[in-house]
């Protein structure tokens, strides 16, 4: 009996309590976060070297060093099939729709309800 493959996530993150709900609800039988980075210029550095790593990546829109919005346009020249969440208190509804359009497969807003998130990010990895 085949089991499931374990769903591989990164987040890139920068708010402390953000990567310890993310911990809780991505670290689970169906799906481990493998990184974590704090902002977009490390994800993008690392996942060059690892471009088929992650099944699923989770991107903070305000950070430091490279925003998510260039991180996300990076991602996808670096590897167009990877899944990507958006998870921002940044929330114009331009910037979801031009997300959303371009690919992201969700963008969820902070501050969120932790239970909504739950739900949001599994809906994604048990796919």
């Amino acid at each position: 009996m085949n089991s499931p493959s374990i769903k591989k996530i990164v987040i890139c993150e920068d708010e402390v309590k953000a990567i310890r709900d993310l911990r809780v609800i991505c670290n689970t039988q169906y799906s481990k976060i493998i990184q974590e980075f704090t902002n977009g210029l490390e994800l993008i550095e690392w996942l060059k070297q690892n471009p088929k790593e992650p099944d699923l990546i989770i991107l903070d829109i305000i950070m430091k060093k490279m925003d998510g919005f260039v991180a996300f346009h990076e991602i996808q020249k670096i590897n167009s099939n990877i899944p990507i969440i958006i998870l921002s208190i940044e929330n114009s509804v331009p910037l979801v729709k031009y997300l959303v359009f371009h690919g992201a497969k969700d963008f969820i807003t902070k501050p969120y309800d932790l239970e909504q998130l739950r739900r949001r990010l599994l809906k994604q990895i048990i796919k």
